[in-house]
């Protein structure tokens, strides 16, 4: 990629990106989690009960990926599993107790890797950049 290329907002965006993914792999590590892991809790915290292939959309992943993931976490007792009452081939996936401890943690990760992002920033600057990038991926999924 020439120079020019690496002034492209697209290609700021996805070496951010990489570069956040890095550091958030080896920050969340740190108290035993991968993103995949933070991004299940956090979404199954948001919500009552989900099934994988829920899960596994709402988290950006395969079925067969979050199959792993979740099988990970409950292995660790962060997670349980239940057949759904109407589809009994459904397995609907619930944050445990355990969890919920293990996303408060994580969410106070994240946070501390945000806050580090951003400390050159102002708080004005942040809103910005916030609105800018909502405003463009809705933008972009309207497409």
């Amino acid at each position: 990629m020439d120079t020019a290329d690496d002034d492209r907002l697209a290609a700021l965006l996805k070496r951010t990106q990489h570069a956040l993914d890095v550091h958030l792999d080896r920050s969340l590590q740190a108290i035993g989690l991968t993103r995949a892991q933070y991004s299940a809790l956090a979404t199954l915290d948001a919500e009552t009960r989900l099934s994988n292939a829920e899960l596994a959309r709402r988290c950006h992943v395969t079925a067969q990926t979050m199959h792993r993931v979740v099988g990970l976490l409950e292995r660790a007792g962060q997670v349980s599993r239940r057949s759904h009452p109407a589809h009994g081939r459904i397995q609907e996936i619930a944050i445990t107790r355990r969890g919920r401890s293990s996303v408060a943690k994580a969410r106070r990760v994240v946070t501390a890797v945000e806050d580090e992002m951003f400390a050159a920033a102002s708080d004005r600057d942040v809103k910005i950049v916030s609105r800018v990038l909502r405003n463009a991926l809705a933008a972009i999924e309207a497409a």
